[in-house]
C-alpha cells in the first residue's frame, strides 16, 4: 500500500514544482476525490480499495500497465482484497 502512497505523493510533488500554490485541495479535486478522503489516503488512516486507485488512476491517466501496479501492490499488502475488474 505504500507504494500507492508514494506514487500519489510523487504526483503531487510534481504538481507542486510546476506550481508552488498548488494545493493538496486542488490535487483532490483534479483527482475527484474530497480533500478530507485525499488527507486519510496519504496519512495511512483510511485504506486504498481497488475502486479508489481505479479512480486516482483515472484522474492521473496512467497506463494500464502503471494501474495492474498498483493494485498488485495493494493485493500484496491485503490478500483477501476483492480485486474485480482490472482495467482502467
Amino acid at each position: 500500500m505504500e507504494r500507492v502512497r508514494a506514487r500519489i505523493r510523487l504526483e503531487f510533488t510534481v504538481r507542486r514544482s510546476r506550481n508552488p500554490h498548488y494545493s493538496l485541495r486542488a490535487f483532490a479535486r483534479d483527482l475527484g476525490i474530497g480533500s478530507g478522503r485525499l488527507s486519510e489516503l496519504l496519512s495511512g488512516k483510511r485504506a486504498f480499495t481497488v475502486r479508489s486507485v481505479e479512480r486516482i488512476s483515472r484522474a492521473l491517466k496512467l497506463s494500464q500497465e502503471e494501474f495492474e501496479e498498483l493494485v498488485d501492490a495493494l493485493e500484496e499488502t491485503d490478500p483477501n482484497i476483492q480485486l474485480g475488474m482490472r482495467s482502467i
